[in-house]
């Protein structure tokens, strides 16, 4: 009966307030949403406070829109609603407390249940009549636990994970344990919702208890470097979700490979800079530089990485040598964990710098066995950039002349004939181009030959007495000269045949002297000294020739003989192959047969070789033949010249023709240059 007593005065009430008033309480009654975790506690707030400086005099509390209050809180005695009784039925005693000190008030449960949500009502009534009704509306469940991110083998995740190789899978798990009503799971990159489909594929596993929500990524690509994978869990419960991150790290291979460089060419001597740049390697990449295929390590190299992270540039400082001309300097890019991949750039050194130039025998052959009489080439190598521009060929700092034997193509030189006479000496090429001339290395050209006889010899010899020999002294050039050995041979003596001569003694590696005795007073002997080395088995020797005679006039020639006449003209010859070696001349006395008349008067300095003309017709001469020196003139060899008769006109031809073909070719051919030298 009472209740309804306390409506009508409520209706009664509100029939006299304000629109200020009415607009308040309207306000009162919009639900409040209080969200309570299964055996915590909660405050269901109720607003107390009076805008009309008035005190509640009864506060109650209903639930599910019951008739009864669960929870009455009534000042009867005027003290203060913070000083009055509290009514609490049995279900919620010791779990529910209304702290009308708290701010705002509210009514504190402890021990929350699930039965214990619904809809809860605060009604306060106020000293004035004021009644105020604050609806609430409580949810009771259980938070999702924090999400856990395990691999595809179970191994939980924490922060950053890998690395792991591009194009590789990886499973994500995202685990919620609990969660009451049951969490909603969803996986995020980079703050964006990951949906099914392309390289992503999402599918949950069923659980006992919870959410096991499983995230494959096909295929990692680049982008997905430091990307973040979030797992996010929400239910009513909870304000704001609750999430675990990991962070994706990624073992890349360059992008690029560059080498920057300052210029195309360079000088040599001068210093280079070059940078090579690396992109998108991570691990930071390990440089290398090389050049042609040796590894340069005491160079400056500084590696540095850029803000951007993924950048790496190494710095080289090279110092240009004619060596680099044409080499190729490699920058080589490895990943530690990319085990047997390189990457890499080049560029091929253009450096400036004079020749570089050798000069070397032509392949086959050896210095030391160059002979006179052979054909010799040289190379002279030359390393040019730019090319070359002149080549010169100098022989002890003279320039090497050009004929026939002597032969320039391009960068080789041959020589021909080879004579120790001409071309013993200093042999270089000067290589000229746009950056200077170098001389190249010296080749001594040195031409071995067989021992030959020195031209001032002392070649004639006479002696007075038999009594003490006469002393030959042999002086021989030879190349090589050292184990030269001598040999002493009579050729030809009027004493005796030939044979070789032992009685000498060498005095040096060059020099032999010989002791000769003659065997009488009118010895002529003609004595050969021969030197022989290494050479002599392939070259010819070149021997000494020694004429010995005695002190006086020369003695009588021997067979001398016409080998061709014709009516007016004869030819007189001698044999003097066994007087090579006298010093003597010769002299010719034609005279009449019958009157001693003397006809002709000739003189050879060479060869008893006589061509008499001018003989009259029909006459009989006598040929005296002399060989004379500067000590006196020998005893004459007679020759009787016979008379030949005039020949017939019809005879002449055929009888002048068998004269001239009776004295053979040669005497033809003498015939013939005498004629020319007389007219």
């Amino acid at each position: 009966m009472w209740m309804i007593l306390l409506w009508a005065l409520v209706l009664a009430t509100d029939a006299h307030r304000t629109p200020a008033q009415k607009t308040r309480d309207h306000h009162l009654n919009e639900e409040i949403l209080v969200k309570a975790e299964r055996g915590g506690s909660v405050r269901l707030p109720c607003d107390i406070e009076s805008y009309l400086d008035d005190e509640p005099i009864k506060i109650q509390w209903f639930k599910d829109n019951t008739s009864s209050p669960f929870y009455i809180l009534e000042d009867t005695r005027r003290r203060g609603i913070w000083n009055a009784n509290h009514d609490i039925s049995v279900e919620w005693a010791g779990r529910a407390f209304f702290s009308a000190l708290s701010s705002p008030s509210s009514l504190e449960v402890s021990k929350v249940q699930t039965a214990d949500a619904g809809k809860y009502a605060c009604r306060v009534l106020f000293h004035g009549g004021e009644l105020r009704t604050q609806n609430i509306t409580l949810i009771v469940g259980v938070s999702p636990s924090k999400p856990q991110i395990t691999d595809g083998d179970g191994t939980l995740l924490r922060g950053t994970v890998g690395p792991f190789y591009v194009g590789h899978s990886l499973r994500l798990n995202c685990i919620v344990e609990r969660g009451d009503p049951m969490p909603t799971v969803v996986w995020r990159r980079n703050g964006i919702e990951v949906k099914h489909g392309g390289r992503y594929t999402l599918y949950a596993k069923k659980r006992l208890e919870g959410v096991h929500l499983v995230l494959d990524i096909g295929r990692l690509v680049r982008d997905e470097l430091k990307a973040s994978f979030t797992c996010e869990a929400t239910n009513r419960i909870v304000e704001k979700s609750l999430s675990t991150t990991v962070t994706v790290d990624l073992i890349l291979p360059p992008l690029s490979v560059e080498i920057e460089q300052g210029g195309s060419r360079y000088d040599a001597g001068t210093s280079a800079e070059f940078r090579c740049r690396v992109s998108g390697s991570r691990p930071f990449p390990v440089v290398t530089w090389i050049l042609a295929t040796r590894k340069i390590e005491s160079f400056f190299n500084d590696i540095s990485n850029e803000d951007d992270g993924n950048t790496t540039v190494s710095t080289l400082l090279l110092t240009m040598s004619p060596q680099e001309n044409g080499q190729k300097l490699i920058c080589r890019v490895s990943n530690h964990q990319l085990p047997g991949s390189t990457w890499d750039d080049s560029v091929v050194l253009n450096v400036l710098h004079r020749p570089i130039v050798h000069l070397q025998l032509g392949e086959g052959l050896q210095l030391q066995r160059l002979q006179e009489g052979s054909d010799v080439y040289f190379e002279c190598s030359v390393a040019a950039n730019p090319p070359l521009s002149q080549i010169q060929w100098t022989l002890d700092d003279r320039e090497l002349p050009h004929d026939k034997d002597i032969i320039v193509q391009g960068t080789y030189l041959a020589l021909r004939n080879v004579s120790a006479a001409k071309l013993n000496g200093r042999l270089n090429c000067d290589v000229t181009n746009p950056v200077g001339s170098v001389r190249s290395n010296d080749v001594e050209l040195r031409i071995h030959y067989p021992p030959r006889c020195r031209p001032e010899v002392e070649r004639f010899h006479r002696f007075a007495s038999i009594k003490s020999p006469v002393v030959i002294r042999c002086q021989m050039d030879a190349d090589p000269r050292d184990k030269l050995t001598f040999v002493w041979l009579l050729k030809n003596s009027t004493s005796g045949g030939r044979r070789y001569l032992k009685d000498h003694k060498l005095m040096n590696d060059s020099t032999s002297v010989l002791f000769y005795t003659p065997s009488s007073m009118s010895e002529v002997a003609s004595i050969e000294c021969s030197g022989n080395n290494s050479l002599n088995k392939t070259n010819r020797a070149q021997p000494c020739v020694f004429h010995v005679e005695p002190y006086g006039a020369p003695p009588v020639l021997g067979d001398c003989q016409v080998v061709n006449q014709a009516q007016s003209w004869f030819f007189l010859e001698c044999d003097t192959s066994s007087r090579e070696h006298l010093s003597e001349s010769y002299q010719l006395e034609v005279r009449h047969a019958d009157t001693n008349v003397l006809l002709a008067n000739l003189t050879s300095q060479n060869d008893a070789v006589f061509q008499v003309r001018g003989i009259p017709d029909s006459t009989e001469c006598i040929a005296l033949v002399f060989a004379f020196n500067e000590k006196g003139r020998s005893e004459p060899t007679r020759v009787m010249i016979q008379a030949i008769s005039p020949p017939s006109k019809l005879l002449t031809n055929s009888v002048v023709e068998t004269s001239v073909t009776a004295g053979g070719i040669v005497i033809i051919a003498l015939i013939v240059l005498i004629s020319a030298a007389a007219s």
